[in-house]
């Protein structure tokens, strides 16, 4: 998930004390799989205690006063990550340079067939499960061939690229960048969040 906003304690000096940082719970891949719920946020604890009890956040992550003070001044609101999950575990430096090298390769592959302006190549990365709550497979595929092939060019720069698996479902992973796009008709800059499955070894994309 990521943090979307921040509120200072005064707010909710009783409950929440030194403040509250919302997070995008059920996020698009939540709201996709049916998962219910809503305003799961990390925030301290109430100004006469030191910390809640196990579970006693109804949802929320509570922390103690002073952890959520050192906690938000490391925070950049949308682009801080909250990774929520059981049973994580550290591996190697080695070990996570080259997943770290695979991955980035792989999105590299999706931005160099998109600047091809080849719709099989392109296409090639996205999974049969596609849908972005407007299009699915099929609709998305033909609007992209119709969209792209209308172009003389196509250049796609990508920046600040993040890659997290999660941490209880390996086979899920959601990649954020900075995107610049231009074409001879169109030029913009977007923050862009796709979400891929490990289909059979390869990752292909289910929702952008």
């Amino acid at each position: 998930y990521f943090v979307t906003g921040r509120f200072k304690g005064e707010a909710w000096p009783e409950g929440d004390g030194s403040g509250r940082l919302p997070l995008n719970y059920a996020n698009v891949w939540g709201d996709r799989s049916g998962r219910t719920g809503s305003s799961i946020w990390l925030h301290g604890s109430p100004v006469d205690t030191y910390s809640r009890p196990p579970r006693a956040g109804e949802g929320c992550i509570s922390l103690t006063n002073p952890d959520f003070q050192d906690l938000d001044k490391l925070v950049d609101i949308q682009n801080t990550p909250v990774v929520i999950g059981h049973n994580m575990k550290w591996v190697g430096r080695d070990e996570w340079l080259s997943r770290q090298k695979s991955l980035r390769q792989t999105v590299e592959n999706w931005r160099k067939d998109w600047e091809s302006r080849d719709h099989q190549r392109y296409i090639s990365h996205y999974s049969k499960q596609f849908n972005d709550s407007d299009k699915n497979y099929e609709s998305f595929s033909a609007y992209k061939e119709r969209v792209n092939s209308s172009k003389s060019y196509i250049k796609v720069d990508i920046s600040d690229l993040s890659l997290f698996t999660y941490p209880n479902d390996p086979n899920l992973m959601v990649v954020t960048f900075n995107q610049r796009y231009e074409s001879d008709n169109y030029k913009g800059d977007s923050i862009k969040r796709q979400y891929w499955l490990n289909e059979k070894g390869k990752w292909k994309i289910a929702y952008e």
